[in-house]
């Protein structure tokens, strides 16, 4: 999908047609999430797909996201994927997809499924949660994006996104569920 680390902008012939993610975060601030991702790919010269972490995590100063427990799927079924380190650790990628077979034209579903742990941050004497949905680095466009945020106590979130306008949000306690149409998610 991403292609954070692969050398430069280049333009990207697929389209995410349908990005959900459930973020679960629990009361040691352990964050499980599971993303299910839809891209059309419109010819066959794809092996499959990149999933980037920025393990810096932007915007938190010594916060660093290392995913593990990773486990990925293709249309339902399990397909290879490497984990791979790039610029100096800073960058986790997972390399998706077989490097001996090309995907068929189409729309693929990818589900990603990892965890993080120590995602509650202390801030100005409670915890805060921060997370980049959508990364730099994504090059393709998104049609449309859900995310379901899960708390481990009711909470008022003080801002959901960077940019709400093109976005609608409602809270279940202690769920935040956030759809946004493409203008917010076209980088």
């Amino acid at each position: 999908f991403w292609n954070v680390g692969s050398g430069g902008d280049t333009e990207e012939s697929t389209t995410i047609t349908d990005y959900r993610a459930d973020y679960r975060v629990d009361d040691a601030g352990a964050l499980s999430v599971t993303e299910t991702i839809t891209v059309d790919f419109p010819t066959s010269d794809k092996h499959g797909v990149f999933r980037f972490f920025d393990r810096a995590a932007s915007g938190l100063d010594t916060a660093r996201v290392t995913p593990h427990d990773i486990a990925v799927t293709m249309d339902g079924r399990t397909v290879p994927y490497e984990v791979l380190e790039e610029q100096h650790g800073r960058i986790t990628n997972l390399k998706i997809g077989d490097p001996d077979s090309y995907l068929s034209p189409g729309k693929h579903t990818y589900e990603i499924s990892y965890a993080v742990d120590g995602v509650l941050l202390p801030h100005d004497g409670r915890a805060q949660f921060f997370w980049d949905v959508v990364p730099g680095g994504w090059l393709q466009p998104i049609d449309r994006a859900q995310i379901t945020v899960s708390l481990p106590a009711a909470t008022e979130p003080q801002r959901a996104l960077r940019d709400q306008s093109h976005c609608a949000s409602h809270k279940t306690s202690p769920e935040i569920i956030v759809t946004c149409s493409p203008e917010m998610l076209i980088r």
